[in-house]
């Protein structure tokens, strides 16, 4: 049987979570439209204050990490998505991971780029390395926004030379698991289209 005090604890706990949601709520709303509006400075500013109210809320994390991404803060880029991974939405999880990487090997860490990137193959791939089968529009591209709603993102074909260089850096596409090589090869084949 629970005693008064862990109960207290643990509502005061659900309590603090929900004040902190109810806070970064409208900070969330204002960073997407001064996104929208183009004032990068503004979209920063909102998200880190809505982070810091409410750090355990993923749609803050993911939205910070992607708004780091897109000022060249990489290492804090990577650190973000790589830590909100597990705690997105399944729909989420491909432009999260994809994201983490382009932000890892832009900060110069093709292995841990990699890794990630055989997060994205396991979502966006089907079938083996000699017949894999893809929907290109499936393929993440640089984000700049991630909700249920709507992802803002480049086209994928924009990412491409990222993902080649991390694959050539770790040693090409015979040192790298063969769906993060199909990976590549989809993603330099939208470039070139």
């Amino acid at each position: 049987m629970h005693n008064h005090a862990s109960i207290q604890k643990w509502k005061e706990t659900v309590d603090d979570a929900t004040r902190a949601q109810k806070g970064s709520a409208p900070m969330i709303v204002d960073a997407k439209a001064a996104l929208q509006r183009n004032d990068i400075a503004k979209y920063v500013a909102l998200l880190e204050e809505a982070y810091r109210r409410d750090m355990d809320n993923p749609q803050v994390a993911l939205n910070l990490g992607l708004a780091y991404q897109r000022v060249a803060r990489y290492r804090d880029a990577a650190y973000l998505l790589t830590n909100v991974l597990e705690r997105v939405p399944e729909e989420l999880v491909a432009v999260t991971a994809a994201n983490a990487a382009f932000s890892e090997a832009r900060e110069g860490r093709p292995k841990e780029a990699v890794a990630l990137l055989s997060v994205v193959a396991t979502r966006v791939l089907f079938g083996n390395t000699m017949g894999a089968v893809v929907d290109l529009k499936a393929l993440p591209g640089i984000a700049t926004w991630a909700d249920m709603e709507s992802i803002l993102q480049s086209r994928p074909g924009d990412a491409a030379p990222i993902i080649t260089q991390a694959v050539t850096a770790v040693g090409g596409a015979q040192a790298v698991p063969p769906q993060v090589a199909d990976l590549a090869e989809f993603y330099e084949a939208v470039a070139a289209m």
